[in-house]
């Protein structure tokens, strides 16, 4: 139980970023998401990450928090995937949360960066908040995607295993909410048990339903861009 050695047991990166590279190396073609009527392959996500993170690359410092408020959307993802592989902490925000929680939470981050969608600029000027806000659905974004033809990450960024990966709130019914955080390592030992019982398979599709606020989103997440064969 404490062993946190990932190696070790399984052929995979230690970091969970890599993990997913690794995973849309192998499987490019595969389905990674699905929306409505829209979908990605792997080869597709991977690329919009890849994009995003070398678009932030210069705007963000090493192991900060970014916070991210956005509604349900492959953009959600690909924000996760950019921020993590920017050796940034992942802290998820809901847009369905009042301003007044939502501007203590930015606060008790200490945070300098958002990553919005244009949906949601409204209710994070609500919070009065002074940090930069990058809207990751905007046309100089996408100026920049279709302007750089990049298949990998510009700059060299150091992660480990130990590197906090994410945070989260409580919900803050018995009093203040606490932040929660899990590492690299965490979230991989998270996941060994589901492979050793080969809990996916490739016929499987599966359906995330949490709020992004709760942990288990997370797990559904890469449950599935990382296990899924």
């Amino acid at each position: 139980m404490n062993n946190t050695d990932i190696s070790k047991s399984y052929s995979w990166p230690n970091i969970v970023h890599e993990c997913f590279i690794q995973q849309a190396q192998l499987y490019s073609q595969k389905l990674a998401l699905e929306l409505d009527e829209q979908s990605l392959t792997y080869s597709e996500l991977l690329y919009s990450v890849y994009c995003l993170t070398n678009y932030l690359i210069d705007k963000i410092q090493p192991n900060k928090i970014i916070c991210q408020c956005v509604e349900r959307s492959f953009k959600m993802i690909t924000d996760m995937l950019a921020i993590l592989s920017n050796d940034v902490v992942y802290c998820p925000l809901s847009p369905l949360d009042p301003p007044e929680r939502l501007k203590s939470l930015i606060q008790d981050t200490s945070t300098k960066t958002l990553l919005i969608h244009s949906f949601t600029w409204q209710t994070i000027l609500m919070t009065h908040t002074s940090c930069n806000l990058i809207k990751t659905d905007s046309f100089i974004l996408f100026n920049y995607i279709s302007n750089n033809n990049e298949h990998h990450i510009t700059k060299s960024i150091s992660v480990t295993s130990d590197n906090i990966a994410y945070i989260i709130f409580t919900s803050g019914i018995t009093g203040i909410c606490k932040a929660v955080i899990i590492s690299h390592s965490h979230i991989l030992l998270y996941l060994q048990p589901s492979v050793g019982v080969d809990a996916l398979r490739t016929t499987d599709r599966p359906i995330q339903l949490s709020l992004c606020t709760w942990d288990v989103h997370i797990h559904e997440i890469f449950d599935t861009l990382i296990l899924l064969r």
